[in-house]
């Protein structure tokens, strides 16, 4: 009935002709996207079942559902349901997030996106135990914080505690309220200032750094991985808009061989080559011949290091040896000298 009320009284408001427009279009194009994924479905079959491809199905269908007049006062006044505003929501949401799967392939940010996934993949191993600190602290603070609106029940604990994570403490408003009002009043200082305190060195400290350091150790690894699924995807779009393509249209456009001449210049190359543009190509090529020229100089000067160290190596084998010579010798005039006093003591015995 209140409903009704508000439709009654919204009647003599009539929406602008551009947005009937805008609804037609919307529906128009849904529906040619929806016929396209159906293309996509019979040819490619199990294989078209994946996650993008939910998402795009989602995004149509709720685009569609979102924009049909429902009712005698959504089309006179263009106003929307509440579920079909929420469902505005999610659509919006995804289909950004969409935009952002289909960047993957693209050659110079997709490897970020690829880069950003497995950073997620990182932490959604570590999502258990951050929840169950962030379980921990806001049940802790609806115990003793619960007079408060914003602890007042469990999950508006938990959603406070996980945004005074990114630093919005808020202490003034709750430790220094007015102790006259049942609101702001602080019951149980004794145990709420610890609590507070450990929160900020585990969760804020802590946590914190520990999730960057997840997010940045071996980045290295990530980013070439990153840069193989990249091609991965990327070749496999090919071949899917390949698969997608008539027989008769492939024959058609097949070309046997192709001829190249790397020599010859476009009037927009030598146009640039005129002004001092340097071709993207180029930029790489140069990029990788620098990268080539540290790699070198890196090996030469660790061949340096490894040369000075078996020099080192060899000078002290060289005085061992010249040290061990001389004990040699010294040990053998000392024999020499026992044998000599040993024979003259012989001799001496004999002639008595």
């Amino acid at each position: 009935m209140p409903r009704f009320r508000i439709c009654q009284s919204l009647l003599k408001i009539t929406r602008p002709s551009w947005l009937v427009t805008v609804k037609w279009a919307v529906i128009s194009l849904g529906i040619l996207q929806l016929i396209k994924e159906l293309f996509q479905l019979i040819t490619r079959r199990l294989r078209y079942i994946t996650f993008d491809n939910g998402i795009e199905c989602f995004v149509y269908l709720s685009a569609i559902v979102v924009v049909i007049d429902l009712s005698p006062c959504s089309h006179q006044t263009g106003l929307r349901m509440t579920w079909q505003w929420s469902l505005a929501a999610i659509c919006a949401f995804c289909s950004w997030m969409n935009l952002l799967l289909l960047i993957r392939k693209l050659p110079k940010f997709g490897i970020f996106v690829v880069m950003f996934f497995d950073v997620l993949k990182t932490f959604s191993r570590f999502f258990i135990i951050f929840v169950l600190f962030i379980v921990a602290f806001s049940i802790a603070f609806y115990a003793v914080l619960q007079n408060r609106p914003e602890f007042s029940s469990v999950p508006s604990s938990v959603l406070k505690t996980a945004v005074m994570m990114i630093g919005e403490f808020e202490f003034t408003a709750i430790f220094h309220g007015n102790d006259k009002s049942h609101l702001e009043r602080l019951f149980g200082p004794t145990i709420t200032y610890p609590l507070f305190l450990f929160f900020c060195v585990i969760m804020t400290i802590l946590l914190m750094n520990l999730l960057v350091g997840l997010a940045v150790d071996d980045i290295k690894s990530v980013h070439e991985k990153a840069e193989l699924r990249r091609l991965a995807m990327q070749v496999d779009l090919v071949l899917q808009v390949e698969a997608s393509m008539p027989p008769y249209i492939r024959k058609l456009k097949h070309r046997s061989k192709l001829t190249t001449y790397p020599n010859e210049k476009s009037f927009w190359k030598r146009l640039c080559d005129r002004f001092g543009s340097v071709s993207p190509v180029k930029n790489e090529i140069d990029s990788e011949n620098k990268t080539e020229q540290e790699l070198v100089s890196e090996f030469r000067e660790e061949l340096r290091s490894q040369n000075a160290q078996l020099r080192l190596l060899q000078t002290n084998v060289d005085n061992m040896y010249d040290s061990f010579s001389e004990r040699q010798v010294r040990t053998e005039a000392m024999i020499r000298e026992i044998l000599e006093q040993l024979k003259m003591d012989r001799r001496n015995s004999k002639a008595k």
